[in-house]
This record gives C-alpha cells, sequence and structure tokens, in this order.
C-alpha cells in the first residue's frame, strides 16, 4: 500500500485514559473518555500518489533549472546573467501551488535571465507563444505576454487560476 493510500486509510484512535480536573464551579471531576476519529486525514479528491510523483517531478526540475542560473557568473558587459535569490524564490513561490495541489503544468522551453536582470520562462505551441517575466526588482510585479498570430496581451494581475487558464490556452483547451 503506497504511503498517500496509507495517510487516507490512517486514523487517530486514543486509549481511554482517566482524567481529574474541576468544573467550572470547583467540585472535583473524575470520568473516562475516548478520543477517536475514523475520518481521513487527507481528503478523498486529493491527488494519488501517481499524479504528485509527476507534478513534483516537474517542480523539482523546474527548481534544479532555477539552481543552475544561480551558478552563473553574475553579470556580463550586457548587464546581470545570475537571478537573484528573491527573484528565484519569487519565481519558484508562483509554480509551488501546482505542486502542492498535485496540478500538472507545462516545462519551460527556455528560462534564462534578461539583460534586465529579469527571469523569463517560454512556452510555445504552435502559433501559441507565453512568457512569464519576473522583474528582478521585487517591488516590480510579475507578468504574463501571451500571443496568437496576430492576437496578443499581457495578464499583470497573476494568480494560480490565470497561470492554470493560459497554460490550459496554450494547450489548446482554454
Amino acid at each position: 500500500m503506497s504511503v498517500a493510500a496509507q495517510a487516507v486509510m490512517a486514523t487517530y484512535l486514543e486509549p481511554v485514559q482517566s482524567y481529574l480536573g474541576k468544573t467550572r464551579t470547583g467540585q472535583d471531576t473524575v470520568g473516562k473518555d475516548t478520543l477517536s476519529a475514523s475520518k481521513p486525514i487527507v481528503p478523498e479528491d486529493s491527488p494519488t500518489s501517481l499524479e504528485t510523483s509527476s507534478v513534483l517531478k516537474a517542480y523539482s526540475g523546474l527548481a534544479s533549472r532555477f539552481k543552475e542560473l544561480s551558478k552563473l557568473a553574475e553579470a556580463d558587459e550586457f548587464g546581470p546573467m545570475r537571478p537573484s535569490n528573491s527573484n528565484i524564490a519569487r519565481s519558484l513561490a508562483l509554480f509551488f501551488p501546482f505542486a502542492q495541489r498535485g496540478s500538472e503544468f507545462p516545462e519551460p522551453l527556455d528560462l534564462g535571465v534578461d539583460h534586465d536582470g529579469a527571469i523569463r520562462l517560454v512556452w510555445e505551441n504552435g502559433t501559441r507563444f507565453l512568457e512569464l517575466i519576473v522583474p528582478r526588482e521585487n517591488h516590480e510585479a510579475p507578468y504574463l505576454y501571451h500571443s496568437d498570430a496576430d492576437r496578443y496581451g499581457l495578464e499583470r494581475n497573476l494568480s494560480n487560476k490565470t497561470l492554470r487558464d493560459r497554460f490550459a490556452w496554450l494547450s489548446g483547451r482554454g
């Protein structure tokens, strides 16, 4: 039985224990009580271990790619080459909810740093192009640029739903 299945079936049962105490009026109390619960610890609609393993693998792969970026030289004649640690953390924080919920996300075709030090992640599917830009400066919000042939736009209010919807759009499901 997998660890996830064991967690779903896990119950908490505490043996009968005596307790001594006082009521609000100060009278002694003596009694026995049984504490038990047979409700699942993990909600039934949680992803299975097989589903989460591919999501965790994708998230770990993304984290590894960021780790490689952090080993680059700090700058060259064109500007920053290595993202800041806070920039990497902000980027990974955008994908953590996917890993946490067991939701798939596509692997970026390209991940790099531009001449301003912003992290750029790129996805393509046919004529559809999606780019996540995480500016180097912490006070600047990340945003998405998307295009399909001659239609394009920006999404400045990023949320988990926005990313999920854009990934669905990229794959042709949205």
